[in-house]
Formats: structure tokens, C-alpha cells, sequence
């Protein structure tokens, strides 16, 4: 092999490492893109507590805001305000939509007297991609999922959700099946439990356990003629 072949194949790899290199680079812009684009929305969307006068009860009272600045609207907002030791403090609020560039605001409900301190906030709520979002107690935006979203689509000529056909997790079904299999091949005693009353124990010969042991016990009679 020559000197100049040599030089060309050392080119050679140079440029395909190059390329992929900026492939790479590519694709990774392109992610970053996308994840910018996916939570564009989402940053508009927060909640916080101020004191203000509540006329109901004539006092300074802590009261909710929810903001979207955005320009689409959010679906499925759940508002929760939680004490110091971050647990629930008020009922919490649901808002199915909340249009853009929209400020809603409300007194929560509390479980008993104000939290002491400053109480925090817990959304999740749905961008109009349908992506589900969460701001933690400290105001932390990420992505989650929520039981809603194994929901079925709705229907086109009605627009009605069927949840009696939601499935359940792949996993849940396959130890379903695996259970049932078991079941028919005897493996496995599949037990019904009664709350109107107190069953004997039966097992697998369908008698109760105090006649499976009497006839256990006794020595088999005789059939023959008896006088």
C-alpha cells in the first residue's frame, strides 16, 4: 500500500466520523427543539397563593390563582394546596378548561383552620396536545401521566368516552391470564369468599374438612348382605 492510499483511507475516516458526528449534533438539536416546542406551552401555565379580603367572611384569607399566558387553552386543571408538611389542606379544584391568556382565581375550601405558614400548590393540567404536565410544590415543571390518560379516544359521532373499555396495564393482563390457565389445569384453587355467612373450609374434593377427615378416619365398610 502506498503512502497516498494511505492518506486517502486516513481522509476517508476522518470524513465519515465527521459525519456522524454531525449527525449526532443534528439529531440532538432536533430533540432539544422538540422538548422546547413540547413545554413551550406548559411554562405559561402556574399557580400561586396570595392574601387578599375575602367578603364572605370579612377577613384576610389565603386565595388561589391559576394563569395561562399562553395562547391555547389547558384542559383538565387540578389545583391542590398543601401545608408545610405537604399534605392536602383544602378541597382540591377542578377546572376542565381554562381559555388562553386567563386568570382564574377562587378561595379554597379548607379541611379545617389555615395552614400555618405559607401553603404550596400542586398542579397537573393538559397542554393542547393533549401531553399531561405537573408543577410540583416548588414550582418544578415536568412531564407525568395521570389514570386519565389510559383513557379510550372518544367517539367520533357521539364524542363520549366508553371507560368501561379501558385495559388495563399489559402486565396486570398477562398475570390475569397466567392465573386463569393455572386455575383450569388445578393447579390452583380459585377461593369465593362469602360476607352473608361463615363457610366451612372445602377444598379441591368439594367436601368440608370435618367430613374429609371423618371419612379419612373410618375404616372402609363392608357392602356385603347385611342381616
Amino acid at each position: 500500500m502506498t503512502s497516498s492510499q494511505v492518506v486517502t483511507g486516513v481522509i476517508a475516516l476522518l470524513a465519515l466520523a465527521v459525519s456522524i458526528a454531525t449527525y449526532r449534533l443534528n439529531l440532538r438539536d432536533k430533540r432539544y427543539a422538540w422538548e422546547d416546542q413540547a413545554r413551550s406551552q406548559a411554562e405559561e401555565v402556574a399557580g400561586w397563593l396570595a392574601r387578599e379580603m375575602c367578603d364572605e367572611h370579612q377577613e384576610v384569607e389565603w386565595k388561589a390563582y391559576v394563569r395561562n399566558g399562553s395562547k391555547s387553552p389547558v384542559y383538565d386543571v387540578l389545583y391542590v394546596t398543601r401545608d408545610r408538611e405537604d399534605l392536602d389542606a383544602s378541597m382540591p379544584e377542578f377546572i376542565s378548561l381554562l381559555p388562553p391568556d386567563t386568570t382564574w382565581d377562587f378561595f379554597p375550601t379548607w379541611f379545617g383552620d389555615q395552614p400555618e405558614g405559607n401553603p404550596r400548590v400542586y398542579m397537573t393540567f393538559r397542554d393542547k396536545r393533549g401531553n399531561a404536565w405537573q408543577r410540583d410544590t416548588h414550582g418544578r415543571l415536568a412531564p407525568t401521566r395521570r389514570p386519565v390518560d389510559h383513557a379510550p379516544p372518544a367517539s367520533r359521532l357521539t364524542g363520549r368516552i366508553r371507560y368501561d373499555r379501558i385495559r388495563p396495564p399489559l402486565r396486570a393482563r398477562v398475570a390475569e391470564a397466567v392465573t386463569e390457565r393455572l386455575i383450569k389445569k388445578g393447579r390452583i384453587v380459585e377461593e369465593v369468599v362469602s360476607h352473608d355467612d361463615e363457610r366451612p373450609d372445602v377444598g379441591r374434593s368439594g367436601k368440608p374438612a370435618q367430613q374429609r377427615s371423618a371419612a379419612g378416619n373410618n375404616p372402609k365398610r363392608d357392602h356385603g348382605s347385611h342381616h
